[in-house]
């Protein structure tokens, strides 16, 4: 009998934090087969003595999790050491308070969440560093991130394995895009525009002039604006522009020198993280969406 009340506090102890967990080394590789363990949440007396012994676990992410995600800003990526400072800063208060905020053992961060509203994709590179290196991406389905009792410390919010008290925020879609959005625009890398093989393209560029024409010579700003675009930075060297609905600082960079746009936003037509340049804006917005 008192097995058995053991073994159904064992499920029920399963079911209350709804978390499919691993054993990993400390170089973060799993110690068997995990591929299970997606679609069925690992045992607590597979890792938990394993866990509270100083070992690091993985946490699956995705729908085993209860559509669980996370943010790991990798700050030994970034030279300056500022990302999670200019991150944490462009989210408001009212949103970063409820996040559960973990350091990692290189003096990063994880910023853990649920959202029910979404399918979550598998993980995703969401800034980079001018060097192509990571400092912002996502682990999502068929990922997992790596936590233990030695080398992570829970900061902001209740994360205890140990005890099993966890309580894991729920955020809503809008408030998930305007985190994914944000982190795209810290990136520091923009790979260029380069020609591809077309009927329509010589190495120089176009071969119908009036393209050509129109790329080096056309404001697109004002084709952004007659979308609903708005323009809520300008320096120098680039419009920061809005797209009509985000509530983020900015939604894509449009580079006055190579005439090139970016979007970090998942909710137009452009793809995040591609360059655009005049002709293919306009193409896009004017209905016409052909990337080359």
């Amino acid at each position: 009998m008192k097995q058995q009340r053991e073994t159904n506090q064992i499920e029920n102890d399963n079911l209350q934090i709804g978390l499919s967990i691993i054993r990993v080394s400390s170089n973060k590789i799993p110690f068997g087969p995990w591929a299970e363990y997606q679609t069925r949440i690992a045992p607590i007396q597979e890792w938990h003595s394993h866990y509270i012994s100083q070992g690091t676990v993985g946490i699956i992410t995705g729908k085993i999790s209860g559509n669980l995600e996370i943010i790991d800003v990798d700050v030994k990526n970034d030279p300056k050491r500022t990302i999670m400072a200019e991150y944490s800063d462009l989210i408001p208060p009212s949103l970063y308070s409820r996040l559960i905020v973990q350091t990692t053992p290189n003096k990063g961060y994880h910023i853990i969440y649920r959202c029910l509203e979404v399918l979550i994709e598998k993980n995703q590179k969401l800034a980079k560093h001018s060097d192509q290196s990571v400092i912002i991406e996502t682990r999502g389905e068929g990922g997992y991130f790596c936590t233990s009792k030695l080398n992570n410390q829970v900061i902001q919010g209740i994360f205890d394995l140990e005890n099993l008290n966890i309580d894991i925020p729920v955020i809503t879609k809008d408030e998930r895009e305007f985190l994914l959005e944000t982190a795209r625009s810290l990136t520091r890398y923009f790979p260029p525009l380069t020609p591809t093989s077309s009927k329509n393209k010589s190495p120089g560029g176009y071969k119908e002039l009036a393209i050509n024409d129109f790329n080096n010579k056309y404001q697109i700003v004002d084709l952004f604006q007659k979308h609903g675009w708005t323009v809520v930075r300008e320096d120098d060297e680039k419009y920061y522009l809005l797209r009509d609905g985000s509530a983020a600082a900015h939604s894509g960079y449009y580079f006055k020198e190579t005439k090139t746009f970016f979007c970090f936003s998942t909710s137009t037509g452009f793809q995040p993280e591609k360059p655009y340049n005049n002709f293919q804006i306009l193409q896009l917005l004017e209905g016409h969406n052909d990337y080359n």
